[in-house]
Parts: C-alpha cells; structure tokens; sequence
C-alpha cells in the first residue's frame, strides 16, 4: 500500500485496490474509516498520524472494507435496469402511451402505463415520483389507520417523508414518519416497517418488551428485518431519473 499524495492512500488486499481519501482534523483524537451511500471511503484522523500508521490501520479494517464493497457492488446490482419501475414488490415496464391530456398513470399487469402528454423526460419523472408518492400517502395513511386500531394505539401526527437512510421513524412526540419509498416493496415488508414504527408508540426504544410487543402483530418481525435490509439500495441508490436514463420518449401525439 502507498500514497499518491499526502492527502490519499491506496488500499490493496487481494484484488481490490482503490484510492481513500485522507482527511486531517484537530478534533479528532483517533483514526476513523466512512464509508458513504455512493460506495465512497474516507479517513479522518488527527494531525499528525504518518501515513504507515494510517495504511497499518486500513490493513487491521481489511475485512470490514472487503465486506461494505461486496455489500455495496450486491445491492448496485440490485437496482431494476432502465425503463423499469419497482412498484409494490414487483418490477414493472415502463410504457409510454402518447395523448392530448393531463398524464396519467395506471399500474396493469407487468406493465407502468403512462399517458398523455409526455414532453420531457424531466417532466415525466416529476410526475411518476408525485403519483408514488400520492400512492404511498394514501396506502400508509390507511395501514396506520387500520394498524392503529389493531395494536391500540395512537399516533398524533403521521409524516410521510423521503428519507435517505431510514425507512421510518418515530418522536417522543408521538409523530410518526414513514418513507415515500415503501410504496415500492414488497407489501409484506411495507406492513413490518408501518408496525415496527407504531409500536415505538408503547415502547420508544428496542428492548425486549418492544420485540414482544412487536411479534403479537409480526410473529416473524426478526426474519422480515433482515429481509428489509437487501432492499436498503432502494433508500440512497435509487432514483426515478435513472431509471428514465437513456429511456427514450415517445412523441407527443398531434
């Protein structure tokens, strides 16, 4: 392993070899290794620390570099190709139907269908990413009416957000925030997350009562979790944009 300049380091082990950045900072009093959403490396260390110590430590974290880069290139891979849309577990084609009005979109079969007039691919994008989210306000709105009921307990305030990292949250407050983008899994998973969240209502926290509590409603809440997270690439990876990458329009009709 050697450095390219005084602010970069290359890592080797076996047949990965990639440039991490170095970041020198005063606050720091130990080394620390980042890794962000865009598959990216980082160190941060104090002033000071030679670069034989900062490439020793990148070797002792060889494994846990080795695994977030197979994580990340397994869950890359994941992401649908271009002109598909992930829309409640399944993976649908994109068809464009060219009209005279407003577009419209309607899910049939293995089919997204839209229509009307398509006249950017930048406008087409802002209106599938408005109907799902319109979508998902409407399913998660009534899975935490009727959840609710269910489990016996209340929410004050129910926010449907785009987080980039978490499916879902919630407040001391009682308010509950749920992630647009759970309109595009797998219901059973959509199902986990709304109750996982409003059973932080009894317990804020995940202690053994909160799992308890929690397996009443989801007896298998432990396996459906893991499961959740291979689909962690849909949080930061994807985009309605990409997805529309390259996709060619159909013309407007006359």
């Amino acid at each position: 392993m050697k450095h390219t300049s005084p602010e970069s380091v290359f890592f080797e082990s076996e047949a990965i070899r990639i440039e991490i950045p170095v970041h020198r900072d005063r606050r720091f009093r130990s080394l620390r290794l980042g890794f962000d959403r865009n598959g990216r490396f980082s160190i941060t260390v104090p002033p000071g620390i030679s670069h034989a110590n900062i490439e020793r430590f990148l070797q002792d974290h060889s494994r846990w570099i080795r695994t977030r880069i197979r994580r990340y290139e397994s869950q890359t891979s994941s992401l649908p190709a271009a002109g598909w849309i992930p829309y409640k577990g399944r993976t649908l084609r994109i068809c464009l139907i060219p009209g005279i009005h407003r577009l419209s979109i309607q899910p049939q079969g293995d089919c997204f269908f839209i229509s009307g007039i398509i006249d950017s691919s930048e406008g087409l994008a802002s209106c599938i990413k408005s109907w799902l989210k319109q979508e998902a306000s409407r399913e998660l709105s009534r899975l935490v009416d009727v959840f609710s009921l269910e489990m016996g307990v209340r929410c004050r305030r129910l926010s449907i957000r785009d987080q980039k990292s978490r499916w879902g949250s919630c407040s001391s407050r009682k308010t509950v925030s749920l992630n647009w983008k759970l309109i595009l899994l797998d219901p059973k998973l959509c199902h986990y997350v709304v109750l996982h969240e409003l059973a932080h209502l009894i317990h804020l926290n995940h202690s053994r009562d909160f799992w308890a509590f929690l397996r009443t409603y989801c007896p298998d809440a432990h396996d459906t979790r893991r499961v959740l997270r291979n689909h962690a690439y849909l949080l930061n990876r994807f985009s309605i944009e990409n997805q529309l990458s390259g996709f060619e329009l159909i013309p407007e009709m006359p």
